[in-house]
């Protein structure tokens, strides 16, 4: 995985609620299956693992909604500190505190492994546990909290209450909006309302 990737990882959990600065937000993770969909499609997962956590969830169902509550919590305390570090300002330290605390948890899984490419710090490929998907993402939480890469997390400028987070690589870190397309349409489309009624009202 490329350190860009790594440190986009924990955005992509936290954009798993849609619209979150509105009265309602759209939850997309909704039930354990779609904890699994989503380590898959942001290669947390290869279909291997995501099938034998498919079955582990269907062996023990209370198991896997004790998980995606988990998820669900682990994904709003990253929200949190992340959030309050693109508004410029600090965040509670009883977050921070549990981020430790989460950290410390995947952590207690992972190995040292020596591959083609030197050391890397992995979990192992055969491990079965129906935390697995959040355990990269709250290392990734740390991975942005631990780097310079911290002042360039933005959280989406839509005044619809779009709220998702993302890393901001452009050149001069001027950008203001997500990855939608439509949220930086808005705006276009509200400058240029402003401006052609302000030209309407010199006429």
């Amino acid at each position: 995985m490329s350190v860009e990737r790594q440190l986009t990882l924990c955005l992509d959990l936290v954009n798993t609620v849609a619209w979150r600065l509105t009265a309602e937000p759209e939850e997309r993770l909704n039930n354990y299956s779609d904890v699994i969909a989503w380590a898959c499609e942001v290669d947390v997962l290869t279909p291997t693992q995501a099938r034998a956590l498919e079955h582990e969830a269907r062996a023990h169902p209370s198991r896997a909604a004790e998980s995606l509550m988990r998820t669900r919590e682990i994904r709003e305390v990253i929200a949190r500190v992340l959030s309050h570090h693109a508004q410029g300002r600090a965040p509670k330290r009883a977050d921070v505190e549990a981020l430790g605390t989460m950290l410390a948890m995947a952590l207690s899984h992972a190995r040292l492994i020596h591959g083609r490419d030197g050391y890397s710090l992995a979990w192992p490929a055969t491990k079965v546990s129906l935390d697995r998907p959040w355990w990269a993402a709250i290392r990734s939480a740390a991975d942005v909290l631990t780097s310079p890469q911290l002042a360039w997390v933005k959280q989406c400028a839509d005044v619809r209450g779009c709220g998702w987070l993302f890393l901001d690589m452009t050149k001069n870190h001027s950008r203001r909006f997500c990855s939608s397309a439509s949220c930086a349409n808005v705006a276009k489309q509200a400058r240029h309302r402003r401006r052609t009624t302000a030209q309407a009202a010199k006429r």
